[in-house]
């Protein structure tokens, strides 16, 4: 293990995930990292997601446990377990994630060797949905930048690249910048977070597979219906992620002229997102007509 006075937090949400809480609690407590802690939230599981995790926390002092009595939603659950932590930096890991054991000593070293950063994060594999794992090297310097608008454009650039660059939500962060950083409840609001994260200070990345994630297979009917919101909302969910976007451009201090700036990278990231939609769909149409009839 490696030793440091630093604690870091480790919240990992729950809910319903009798299956997957044993591997995700033996990963992080595989960390070499030893000044840890764990915050669970189980979000008002009906399954056997209460017992594991108690029987966990009897054997693992680091772990402190919460029930929540009613279900607080996908977004509530993850920021309880940040307004939980009592660490200098602060982690998310997913109940289907899992973390190399050198994970949290890199990123700590990383953020302590430079008080400007605010964020860590780590080229991580993804789980798709056909069952491949895929991982993506992000080399690009823009996060680093001490500009926020700077970051901002490369941030709204890389959200209509490639998801396997970077996931931002799941790097390690200074607490004291980010807790007070709002999350709203609405589709994709990880993307907004890590917007206003963007904009709050400097990110670094570490190029070496440090974490593995699962992917997702929710349509976004169901992850509304997961987040209680509306079915309407599934249809503007693109229109409404650029009015926060814009929002948050318009509540960070800047120059007028970088105010442009930011307002241009929201308006470029909207366009390049429909355009790559239109592109993917044209591309499915052309694989099925090309697909061979099925004979008599």
């Amino acid at each position: 293990m490696t030793p440091s006075g630093t604690l870091v937090s480790i919240g990992i949400p729950l809910r319903n995930s009798e299956k997957l809480v044993d591997d995700v609690l033996q990963s992080v407590s595989a960390q070499e990292y030893d000044n840890l802690e764990f915050v669970l939230s189980d979000n008002a599981s009906d399954d056997s997601t209460e017992e594991i995790c108690r029987d966990h926390a009897r054997r693992d002092p680091r772990i402190r446990y919460h029930r929540q009595p009613v279900n607080i939603g996908v977004d509530g659950n993850f920021t309880f377990v940040l307004r939980q932590a009592r660490g200098e930096f602060f982690r998310w890991v997913g109940d289907d994630d899992r973390l190399e054991p050198r994970c949290i000593s890199r990123c700590v070293d990383v953020l302590s060797d430079d008080p400007r950063l605010v964020l860590v994060t780590t080229q991580q594999t993804f789980r798709e949905r056909d069952g491949d794992v895929r991982t993506a090297a992000y080399l690009g310097p823009g996060l680093g930048s001490s500009n926020a608008v700077d970051r901002l454009e490369e941030w709204l650039r890389l959200l209509n690249s490639t998801h396997l660059l970077m996931d931002p939500m799941y790097g390690v962060m200074r607490r004291a910048a980010v807790e007070d950083v709002p999350r709203a409840t609405m589709l994709r609001s990880d993307q907004v977070f890590a917007t206003r994260l963007a904009v709050t200070g400097p990110w670094a990345h570490i190029n070496e597979v440090l974490a593995h994630r699962g992917w997702p297979d929710d349509t976004r009917e169901v992850l509304a219906r997961r987040m209680g919101l509306p079915r309407w909302r599934t249809h503007i969910a693109t229109a409404y992620q650029a009015r926060h976007l814009l929002g948050v451009v318009a509540e960070t201090p800047m120059t007028a002229g970088e105010r442009r700036r930011a307002n241009q990278a929201v308006a470029t990231w909207y366009v390049g997102w429909h355009r790559r939609r239109i592109l993917g769909g044209a591309r499915r149409v052309v694989g099925r007509a090309r697909m061979p009839s099925a004979r008599p």
